[in-house]
């Protein structure tokens, strides 16, 4: 195997003015934007409407690279694309060779025939917003939404880029992850995986599958070594001969471990990995591999009834878990660029606060490995939202089978993390479907979370699927008071109780909570040192209904006025 990678300096072009820029790739339009001065930054208060022009254009990201005659001569040559945003057309020389449409997702596309020793890459970036409302037209419906826009409901992309009631819109456009060319003889390693079939104190049944893809077009033979590392000792192994098929297939193997280290969450056990290495030794090719972590636990939701309805218990290897956390949105208004430093600085905070659950909310994004290699090793559990929040979906057949795609791809990229406990459907559109389903044989979304995500996630048994966040276990509305599954409550906030209040909601599992505040000290003087609070800017970043009034109301009521800004923000 041989790869080029293609990140860093891009030529960017506006197809409407032809202005042409610098870009970074992996990258946004925006954010490059920004820093050569063309566009105000995200610290200006007003800068929304100043940069919304940016999703309305096409954009074209080109660049130049080489490949030697050895890259040239593999038998097989592939574009692999990790993430761009999000409607392209890709072409190497001048030949399409692919397109994408889907944010959370990657692609591989085989360049074989198109491919030189000089090549020109060009990666043609339709407007996301005009794609989704053209869209949106041709469904023949405008479907219910809170926040952003309602054409945001037809495209995969993070929701949260047109605006929220806590941030702002920036409907970004770009390649934000990794782009490099893989060139190869006979076979490639794919995604490795696993499941565990039994798990006890005397031992515990890995079984390992990976997937190789044979570009040769006729059955190859190969030795295939299945490894389990305990650090650097070899708690299993097992070595197998296998006639690798034409095309991509899928390989299997257990392995037994003697006495195994169970993964816990922080505050209730240890967090002991091991690494799954596969190794794949085929006729007339070099050996290659592939590896993943691997922790050893069993994930169940209990739910026994009680004289108020239901509890909800998340049980890691059989012990009942209070999980103490937070929701999480992307770190920055740009996703997806955040280093393995950035994510390790936010998970050990949220544990030495004595948290052990993040929910990745719906409106945003997947995030990186380096975010779930940060939890696995801190011992922080991830209940996973797939990204889908506060509206009706379509629900047809073009845009589930989308769905499904993606379903799959995040449940393979991501499902050998053990911190991953549980996939959820989707961020509050149970109360869609069900309003729905009033003027509709079934509701908006039902399809997709009731059976394209439950069909995908059915495959993985390392964790439990729960369809939406929350769900109250039936279509009946009024369940969702608490008694039965998970609680989001707003109340508070939404109607500007107090906050103590917050003591008296009683839900089986609160998934969702909280109320607003002004962002740090640090943040505010990014926008002004000098600033004045109750300036009329800030209402413009602000997009909770009489936000700027509730969070006053909170402060003041509790701490009267703080004369200085710093200690006005630092009380609230």
């Amino acid at each position: 195997m041989q790869s080029l990678l293609l990140n860093g300096v891009w030529d960017l072009a506006n197809g409407r003015t032809g202005d042409r820029y610098e870009a970074n790739v992996p990258g946004f339009v925006q954010k490059d934007l920004m820093a050569q001065g063309v566009l105000p930054n995200e610290y200006d208060t007003l800068f929304e409407p100043k940069i919304e022009w940016v999703e309305y254009d096409e954009w074209t990201y080109s660049r130049t690279f080489a490949l030697d005659a050895s890259m040239l001569a593999r038998e097989a040559i592939e574009l692999v694309v990790s993430g761009v945003d999000t409607y392209a057309e890709i072409s190497v020389n001048g030949v399409v060779v692919g397109h994408t449409e889907n944010m959370f997702i990657g692609y591989r596309f085989d360049i074989k025939g198109a491919a030189k020793a000089q090549n020109v890459l060009v990666v043609r970036i339709a407007s996301p917003t005009e794609t989704m409302k053209k869209k949106e037209k041709a469904f023949g419906a405008q479907l219910n939404l809170w926040n952003g826009i309602s054409p945001r409901l037809f495209g995969r992309k993070a929701q949260y880029g047109y605006g929220w009631d806590w941030g702002a819109r920036v409907a970004t456009v770009g390649i934000h992850k990794p782009i490099r060319v893989e060139a190869f003889d006979v076979c490639r390693c794919g995604r490795l995986g696993y499941s565990i079939t039994h798990l006890s104190d005397r031992k515990a049944i890995v079984n390992a599958a990976l997937s190789v893809e044979n570009a040769t077009g006729a059955a190859v033979a190969a030795a295939l070594t299945y490894r389990l590392y305990d650090g650097d000792r070899v708690a299993a192994e097992r070595s197998e001969q296998a006639a690798l098929m034409p095309g991509e297939g899928k390989y299997e193997a257990s392995l037994e471990i003697a006495e195994p280290k169970r993964w816990y969450p922080a505050g209730h056990g240890e967090q002991p990995l091991y690494r799954l290495e596969v190794t794949v030794d085929a006729a007339g090719a070099q050996p290659i591999a592939a590896s993943c972590t691997v922790g050893l636990r069993e994930i169940k939701i209990v739910m026994p009834y009680d004289e108020q309805g239901r509890k909800f218990i998340i049980e890691v290897n059989g012990v009942p878990v209070l999980c103490k956390g937070i929701n999480w949105i992307p770190l920055k208004l740009f996703p997806n660029l955040d280093t393995a430093e950035a994510y390790d600085t936010e998970i050990e905070s949220i544990v030495a606060a004595n948290m052990n659950m993040i929910r990745v909310w719906g409106g945003g994004t997947y995030e990186n490995h380096d975010f779930f290699e940060a939890c696995d090793r801190l011992g922080v559990m991830v209940w996973q939202d797939f990204m889908f929040a506060c509206g009706d979906y379509p629900d047809d057949d073009a845009f589930s089978a989308l769905v499904r795609q993606e379903a799959d791809y995040v449940i393979a990229e991501f499902g050998a993390h053990p911190s991953i406990v549980l996939w959820c459907g989707n961020n509050e559109n149970q109360v869609f479907v069900e309003r729905s389903r009033a003027h509709r044989k079934h509701g908006y979304g039902e399809k997709l979370y009731f059976e394209v995500l439950a069909d995908a996630c059915a495959v993985d048994t390392l964790r439990p699927y729960w369809p939406s966040s929350p769900y109250s276990l039936t279509f009946d509305h009024t369940k969702l008071e608490g008694n039965y599954g998970d609680l989001h409550s707003w109340y508070v906030w939404g109607q500007v109780h107090p906050y103590e209040e917050y003591r008296e909601v009683n839900g089986r599992f609160l998934s969702e909570f909280g109320m607003q505040s002004y962002p740090s000290n640090y943040v505010l003087n990014q926008v002004d040192p000098d600033a004045d609070l109750r300036d009329p800017k800030f209402d413009a970043m602000q997009k909770a209904p009489n936000g700027i009034q509730r969070l006053f109301y909170y402060t003041v009521g509790d701490y009267r006025l703080p004369a200085a800004k710093e200690d006005f923000v630092y009380a609230n």
